[in-house]
């Protein structure tokens, strides 16, 4: 499904394992399937933490069908 989403929001899929902390790796650990979408951020979580207008955009045009495909 995210795959495809991201594939229809005319970005490239790159599907990596990270044993890093996110969200998705709890919600994992818990019994619910997740998946962390990287969305081009800069400096996570620093003072000058920064993402480009390009990536935002992508990140919301991936959201967009996301919720596209799944109200079919």
């Amino acid at each position: 499904l995210i795959e495809t989403a991201i594939r229809r929001a005319g970005a490239t899929v790159n599907p990596v394992s990270y044993s890093g902390g996110s969200d998705a790796n709890v919600l994992n650990e818990k019994g619910f399937d997740a998946v962390n979408i990287g969305i081009g951020v800069n400096k996570p979580h620093a003072d000058d933490e920064s993402i480009r207008e390009d990536d935002l955009l992508m990140a919301y045009k991936i959201g967009r069908e996301l919720m596209l495909d799944h109200q079919s």
